[in-house]
Parts: structure tokens; sequence; C-alpha cells
């Protein structure tokens, strides 16, 4: 359930150890069993993890309703090897305002940080590649670099009802390059964005 779980997790592979009272997961975890994996609704999954991933994951993912936990038995099954699999494709409505991540990418944008003070913290995920924004009034952008997206979205903060839709880096269905300069969404031409843009430097939002 979404919430706090009201329980405490230790050791390697991660283990409830204690309990509190009226927890959620008190009744559904039995004894000797680990926690294999988590998975979110949106197909977002995670194993491998240690106990401080286990429990950052679960506070960064708070308030999403329907959250699985995969357990094994610590006796006679091993861990899962670490694999991360990332939904196929996420629509989010921006807020206004600052975003709070972070954008790499010279050929198409991906999120690589999702500050703390984030407006989006378990909305997205690290590695999703942004795929389009659209600007209410008709605007639309695809194929973006970092430095062309966190552009656009500096540029139109001030507007709600954007829409931000996020693909798996392993998509087939990544939509083909759609930026125009003479958009008035903008304030700078396409050459201007992407001039004097390194692939190791990171955009903030």
């Amino acid at each position: 359930p979404a919430g706090k779980l009201g329980c405490t997790f230790a050791g390697n592979p991660p283990m409830a150890k204690t309990f509190r009272t009226h927890s959620a997961l008190a009744s559904s975890i039995p004894p000797g069993m680990f926690v294999d994996r988590i998975k979110n609704k949106d197909g977002y999954s995670q194993s491998g993890m240690t106990t401080r991933e286990l429990v950052d994951l679960l506070n960064e993912y708070i308030e999403e309703d329907g959250r699985i936990l995969v357990l094994r038995n610590v006796k006679t099954q091993r861990p899962s090897e670490r694999e991360t699999v990332l939904p196929e494709e996420l629509c989010i409505t921006l807020p206004t305002g600052k975003l709070g991540v972070s954008f790499k990418g010279r050929r198409l944008a991906r999120i690589t940080r999702i500050h703390d003070e984030s407006k989006l913290t378990g909305h997205v995920y690290r590695g999703m590649i942004v795929d389009s924004i659209t600007v209410p009034g008709g605007s639309s952008f695809s194929g973006m670099t970092a430095k062309e997206a966190a552009k656009i979205l500096a540029d139109t903060k001030v507007v709600g009802g954007r829409t931000m839709v996020l693909k798996s880096p392993n998509s087939a269905y990544l939509s083909s390059r759609n930026v125009r300069s003479d958009d008035q969404s903008v304030g700078m031409s396409s050459q201007d964005m992407t001039a004097n843009f390194s692939t190791t430097q990171s955009i903030r939002m």
C-alpha cells in the first residue's frame, strides 16, 4: 500500500526485523523471507538491492499505491542479480516552476538525477529518456538533447498543463526529432541551444 509500512529492514539481503503496531506488512512477511525485488504498478522494478537501497526506494515512492515486494526464502533461494527494469512509457503532467531533476545527453535527453526537493519525486525514474514535451497552445517537441529539453522547460515554467512523455532507453518507439527554432515557446534557436554542450554535462531543472 501507499504510505509508511511500519517495518524495519536489516541484513543482506534485506529482511524484515521488527514491525510496529498496526504495520501493513506484519501479517504478510513470514519469518525467514527476504525482499528480492520491489515492483511498482507502472512497470518499474528493482532487484539485487542492499537494505539501504530498498529503504530509499520505499521512501522515494511512498505515495505510490500498488507497490509489490517479491519475497524469497533465505534458506532455499538465492537473491536475484541486480537489475533495473524501467517502464516502457510514462506521461507526466508537469507542475509549474522548477522541477528539481537533472538531464544528460547530447543526442537524447535522459533523467540522471532526481533531487531531494523535486516536484517529480515518486513520478519519474532515473535513466528514462525524455521523448517529448507538449506545451498547451499547440507546441510539441521531441528528440531533444539535454540542453534543449532544459531550455524548453525553463522557458515554459510558468505554463500550467505541460506534459512530458518519458520512455525506456530500450524502447523501439522513440519519437523522431522535432525541435523548431522558430517556435515561440523557446527563447533561443536550436543552434544556440546545442552550442558548447558536453556529453558529461548535467543540466538541472
